[in-house]
């Protein structure tokens, strides 16, 4: 039988289970004061939920985020009464699968948090079951200024996006190696190419069509400064030059991380640089030309003038009379010559006259033969025709240009250059064929034709388009067949081309005739008008002031020569009276033609006054024009032209 405890041994159990109760509580107290303080001084706003999702307990920074004390919010408000209208169903259902352990559902969501003031807060939660309860935990960060910042940076990044995108400058970034990371839509509309099929290819593949980096990227590559370069680059595959700008992208340890590389088409802008340049050296070449032909058609009127002189000394029907007739022949065909060269270098239209086609043909063939390579064969069949109301050097560049079209086409392989020269009366059918020869009469075919690699129909609708060509560069500028096009038009003509790729190309060129050979020769056969008027004769030149003097006495003028426009003067100024005329040249050391008609007229305002010049151009003849000259004669000039000019100055 279990002996009784004594009361004293009771009294003493009882205090061991009090201080062992003392201690429990001590140790509970504990317990809830670190759990009372991990609660409090968590890092986030956080809130103890019921089963029906009932406030039960909230630490000091949900009372913060929230607005509410937590005297009014435990047991007093739900969870979702601090969740956004659109937002609450998503929570209660998350909630609701949380508690049964729902794998599916995330232990952490982000949603709009709303606070006292009605103000909404993007916050992140996440939500944890309290083991053997029914209640869950929520813990609350709010990241509505992560937020805003983050939409800041992506409003940024869309705002960059698309100021990259709207420039039309081509843009790419590169890595190291040269590959594409990234590139604008000005890249994309340039190449026609998928976004996707760019990213990730050396930009020499994209750009240029190669599989080797460029010599100039290489160059850039290898550079040890990694600086800023720019160059003019010339991409084949594209037909297009470009101004290429590359900077170096470095970070922060100034390591290299790769390339920005802009590009601006300046393919018109070189063109244009091309055209200017190009109009440039043509003024130079006209400046040029002007001095070489004042000094030049000097030498050929001494030339011309001495020989005119001596074939009226000569016998009839002698050698010495045929060989003064070449030798007058030859000096007009150099005094054209000069002239074709003044009309290509200033641009200048002449005036139309009668142009013997046939000449200038054989002119130019015989030209390019020398030029021509041997294997390309020159067939002609050249018929002696009529003239046409043109410019003898508007003619020579059509004739060129379509000479040397017909040679590119047959450079690498020869071939036969056939040239064909004809008059033909197109019947009903022609017209038809050719509605801008409306005109009745007779009109002049020129057909050129070479056996080269031909046309095809798209090449051939463009073949008259200024700046159009399909030769490599440095081979043609594109304004050849567009010059001829013009000419033809210029001079009431039409122009056809057949072409088949392969077989050759024939151009065919239609002007219409004036009046007939044999109408100018007669023309030229008439007399030669006489006169007995006194005349002053200046030429620095000795040789021309003596053929000058001796071409008008046989006239019939009395005629006192100098070679100086200031002794000129002097004789004048003692005797206006004695001369009925004036004829000077233009270009004379220490008082010009100009400036000696100035003078004579303000001595003999009624005084007229020819002005004889090799080379003059607009300003000049303005200016001349101004001072009172009468007419301007250009040298060399004939017998029958100095005594035409003479007459219609003095019988006026």
């Amino acid at each position: 039988m279990t002996k009784k405890p004594s009361y004293e041994e009771l009294t003493q159990r009882v205090k061991n289970l009090e201080k062992e109760s003392a201690i429990w509580r001590e140790a509970l107290r504990e317990s809830q004061e670190l759990y009372r303080s991990l609660f409090e001084n968590t890092g986030s706003a956080t809130a103890i939920l019921e089963e029906d999702m009932t406030i039960s307990m909230v630490n000091t920074k949900f009372e913060q985020l929230a607005g509410w004390s937590r005297f009014e919010i435990v047991g007093r408000m739900k969870w979702t009464e601090f969740t956004a209208e659109e937002d609450k169903k998503r929570i209660s259902f998350y909630h609701s699968q949380r508690r049964n352990n729902n794998p599916q559902v995330p232990e952490k969501y982000a949603y709009r948090f709303v606070d006292r003031e009605g103000n909404i807060k993007e916050v992140w939660v996440k939500v944890g079951m309290i083991p053997n309860t029914k209640k869950s935990v929520a813990s609350v960060t709010d990241i509505t200024c992560f937020k805003r910042v983050q939409r800041k940076i992506q409003n940024a990044k869309k705002e960059w996006e698309r100021t990259f995108d709207s420039i039309d400058e081509v843009i790419a970034i590169l890595d190291t190696q040269m590959r594409v990371v990234r590139v604008n839509r000005a890249v994309i509309r340039l190449l026609n190419i998928p976004f996707e099929k760019i990213i990730g290819k050396y930009c020499y593949e994209i750009f240029n069509g190669s599989s080797q980096p460029c010599s100039k990227c290489l160059q850039i590559n290898s550079d040890q400064n990694k600086l800023f370069s720019s160059m003019e680059v010339n991409f084949s595959f594209l037909n297009k030059t470009f101004q290429r700008s590359i900077s170096p992208i470095f970070d922060d340890s100034q390591q290299l991380l790769g390339f920005v590389c802009f590009a601006k088409d300046i393919t018109d802008e070189k063109k244009l640089r091309d055209q200017i340049r190009q109009s440039q050296k043509m003024e130079a070449i006209g400046t040029l030309a002007g001095g070489i032909a004042h000094d030049f058609n000097n030498i050929l009127m001494a030339i011309m003038g001495y020989a005119e002189l001596s074939m009226h000394q000569a016998p009839d029907d002698s050698q010495l009379l045929s060989n003064l007739n070449e030798i007058r022949t030859a000096g007009t065909r150099a005094k054209e010559l000069v002239q074709q060269i003044l009309t290509f270098s200033r641009h200048k239209e002449h005036e139309p006259s009668p142009v013997q086609v046939h000449i200038i043909l054989e002119e130019v063939l015989g030209l390019m033969r020398s030029t021509l390579p041997a294997t390309i064969e020159i067939c002609k069949n050249i018929s002696i025709s009529k003239p046409v109301m043109a410019d003898q050097g508007r003619i020579h560049q059509m004739l060129i240009n379509l000479f040397t079209n017909a040679y590119h086409a047959m450079d690498d392989q020869g071939g036969v250059l056939n040239v064909g020269l004809c008059e033909i009366n197109p019947d009903t059918d022609a017209i038809d064929l050719y509605p801008e020869l409306k005109d009745a009469g007779q009109y002049l075919k020129l057909t050129v034709s070479d056996s080269g690699t031909g046309m095809s129909p798209e090449v051939m609708e463009r073949i008259f388009d200024p700046y159009y060509t399909t030769k490599e560069k440095g081979k043609g500028t594109g304004l050849g067949l567009a010059l001829v096009y013009g000419i033809v038009k210029r001079y009431h003509g039409s122009i056809r081309v057949d072409s088949t790729p392969g077989k050759g190309t024939t151009f065919r060129v239609y002007l219409p005739v004036v009046e007939s050979v044999c109408d100018i020769k007669k023309s030229a056969a008439d007399s030669i008008p006489m006169g007995k008027e006194s005349i002053l004769f200046v030429d620095d030149e000795k040789a021309i002031s003596q053929m000058g003097r001796l071409m008008l006495e046989r006239l019939g003028y009395q005629v006192t020569a100098q070679i100086s426009g200031k002794e000129a003067l002097e004789i004048f100024y003692i005797r206006p009276a004695a001369f009925d005329l004036v004829i000077t040249d233009m270009d004379m050391p220490h008082m010009t033609g100009i400036e000696l008609i100035k003078e004579l007229k303000g001595i003999k305002p009624d005084m007229p006054v020819i002005l004889c010049t090799g080379f003059i151009d607009d300003t000049s003849k303005k200016e001349a024009k101004a001072k009172g000259c009468s007419a301007i004669i250009m040298k060399p000039f004939t017998h029958k032209k100095i005594a035409n000019t003479i007459r219609m100055v003095l019988d006026a």
